[in-house]
């Protein structure tokens, strides 16, 4: 069916088994994303509020669901942020994605720092002996 491709009158035909084969390996790649991610999906699905959670773990989850739809609105680029209703939590949203991106790079700095100043201390120290 793939060499149809090759004829004007009967091009109709090399068009189903591409569309078969399209369908299917989308239908694996997303058996794959869904097995890796489900639980990461499943765990942004926290309860607002429960018997028997305390006041910290409600307060934690409703900001959970709060920031999780912001960055969510910031990504939905389906219609323009014009209104505020639209531009707020967008808004929000990259500043929730700046916060975090950078309280990541700045653990990450951190602890490179802290070990070159172990192997510093280590070498000027244990090695050299000048570091008292």
């Amino acid at each position: 069916m793939f060499y149809f491709i090759y004829s004007k009158k009967y091009v109709w035909i090399s068009r189903i088994i591409f569309g078969a084969l399209l369908g299917l390996i989308s239908g694996l790649v997303f058996k794959g994303f869904a097995g890796i991610n489900i639980d990461r999906i499943h765990a942004s699905f926290k309860p607002v509020y429960g018997a028997d959670m305390s006041a910290a773990q409600i307060a934690n989850n409703v900001i959970f669901i709060v920031i999780l739809l912001a960055v969510m609105s910031y990504f939905f680029f389906s219609f323009e942020h014009k209104t505020p209703a639209r531009r707020v939590p967008a808004t929000m949203g990259r500043w929730f994605l700046m916060f975090a991106f950078g309280a990541m790079f700045g653990s990450t700095v951190m602890a490179r720092m802290s070990l070159l100043i172990g192997r510093m201390y280590f070498l000027l120290d244990k090695w050299i002996g000048i570091a008292r």
